[in-house]
């Protein structure tokens, strides 16, 4: 019984925390906004998280967590199609947790720990099958990691005017035949703008 209280109290605490963000910055958001949202005393907040920022970043580490069990069962070369529904299937569920968490940038999101995660799995492969060396695989990854959540993000500013089925699909292509192609056939790569027949 107790740890039921327990959890029921952090998902009120992290379900007020979000509705606040919708409402004003999170630099502005104070521990008494919450535990008025919530129903709660400050004792109680103290109780279960240190601050704010630690709430913020166990809510992001969280979200991690389950990407990384949604996309763990399935590998972007040989199921990209399964991938995308897992990725797409856990953002909606937690479209905020996931706003919240690519807003700052990817750097310093609490997504970092995914890509961190997909970077090494998929390292395995790159470091067979590639000649793009540690730091070459480490910028591809960030520029995929990027990528694809600027498409998300830009799907759901724009008020998801395309279909979800659409973005999935524009997503998985441009990992899987641009990237892929990059990654693993050398001879496909050039200097941008240069035209191999050009002057001749």
């Amino acid at each position: 019984m107790e740890d039921r209280r327990i959890k029921r109290t952090r998902r009120q605490i992290e379900k007020s925390y979000l509705e606040l963000l919708d409402e004003k910055p999170m630099d502005r958001i104070t521990v008494k906004d919450i535990c008025d949202r919530a129903d709660i005393n400050r004792c109680t907040f103290y109780a279960h998280y240190e601050n704010i920022g630690l709430l913020n970043q166990e809510m992001k580490s969280r979200f991690s967590d389950q990407l990384i069990e949604a996309i763990s069962l399935y590998h972007y070369d040989s199921a990209p199609a399964q991938a995308m529904d897992a990725l797409f299937d856990v953002i909606r569920d937690n479209e905020k947790l996931y706003l919240l968490s690519v807003r700052g940038g990817m750097s310093t999101s609490g997504l970092k720990k995914f890509t961190d995660w997909f970077e090494q799995r998929t390292n395995i492969n790159w470091k067979r099958d590639s000649d793009l060396n540690e730091e070459e695989r480490r910028e591809v990854m960030s520029f995929i990691a990027g990528g694809t959540n600027s498409i998300i993000l830009q799907w759901i500013d724009d008020g998801r005017k395309i279909p979800e089925e659409t973005v999935k699909q524009l997503v998985a292509g441009c990992i899987l035949d641009g990237l892929h192609c990059f990654i693993h056939h050398p001879s496909s790569r050039k200097p941008a703008g240069i035209d191999s027949g050009a002057g001749h």
